[in-house]
């Protein structure tokens, strides 16, 4: 009896830190492209998220400034692996006059290309990227915060959607999502359960990153602070560990995950790394590798 092979469903990841995790990133690419086998067969570094110092920059602040040579060598070693970058443009306070900004347009006519995408909350900059800076693909941000499924499954038609973290573990609602395959789920998210100060968090931040306001803000559930990940991150009710991604996303047609941690401490995104992307017989091996290349 010839039995017949089954394809591997290849399970996309999403990481975070283009800019503010580059040395990181640098690493963990350098291992995963010299050292494939280490990693998990079914798994793929489809691209990483942040963002330049821009007014359109939301989620997380991004502070300094930038210029064309620095986003040029920022993005290259990226692309010409073929990896993609996301712009985070999810700024809750976009208006028609920022959409001519110049340093956010320089950004992405600097950037512009079929592998590269926008994260966005915003109907008006979505239309502005689509029709400007067509080779871009769109993706709905997660600071949307959206848990109706009809919404999802409007929104989530034409383009990715990232899921409110919420959602993760509710396979009720996930049963009812028509488009999984454009259905991104966020794992490894340091916030609570349900945290009620995420969309306040989000607003304080978009007006710090577009000069509206310098005053920060501090979660009284302290979710934005340096959780040590395997006591608190992964005891999370929305916590997915990569069992679950295949015995119970990958056959409800969710194949794209996006790991959090922007702004996280270097050691919590080696582990989350390590957690999702290498094999078991090699995590030892490979967060050696990369703590002594940070921290020597």
């Amino acid at each position: 009896i010839i039995k017949e092979k089954r394809s591997i469903v290849i399970i996309k990841f999403s990481l975070p830190g283009y800019l503010l995790k580059y040395n990181l990133n640098m690493v963990l690419v350098d291992l995963y492209t010299s050292g494939r086998d280490k990693f998990y067969d079914d798994i793929e570094i489809d691209s990483f998220f942040d963002s330049f110092p821009c007014i359109w920059n939301g989620g997380r602040v991004t502070e300094g400034f930038t210029n064309v040579a620095n986003i040029r060598a920022t993005v290259a070693p990226y692309n010409d692996l073929g990896i993609g970058l996301r712009h985070t443009f999810t700024n809750s306070f976009i208006t028609k006059e920022s959409l001519s900004d110049q340093l956010s347009n320089m950004i992405c006519k600097l950037t512009e290309n079929s592998l590269n995408g926008v994260n966005c909350n915003s109907d008006l900059l979505a239309k502005y990227i689509k029709e400007n800076y067509p080779q871009f693909y769109l993706i709905w941000s997660t600071t949307l915060g959206i848990t109706d499924i009809d919404k999802i499954n409007e929104l989530s038609q034409d383009r990715l959607l990232v899921l409110d973290y919420n959602l993760n573990n509710n396979f009720e609602a996930l049963s009812k999502i028509k488009n999984p395959y454009n259905i991104e789920i966020l794992v490894g998210e340091s916030c609570i359960d349900h945290c009620h100060n995420r969309k306040n968090h989000y607003i304080a931040i978009s007006k710090q990153q577009g000069y509206i306001s310098s005053e920060g803000f501090e979660c009284p559930n302290n979710c934005d602070g340096n959780w040590d990940y395997y006591n608190y991150v992964i005891k999370r009710d929305h916590y997915i560990s990569i069992d679950d991604i295949r015995e119970k996303y990958v056959p409800l047609g969710f194949t794209q995950f996006k790991i959090s941690g922007r702004k996280d401490s270097d050691i919590n995104n080696i582990e989350r790394y390590v957690n999702y992307l290498v094999k078991p017989e090699y995590k030892d091996e490979i967060r050696n590798r990369m703590l002594l290349a940070l921290f020597g």
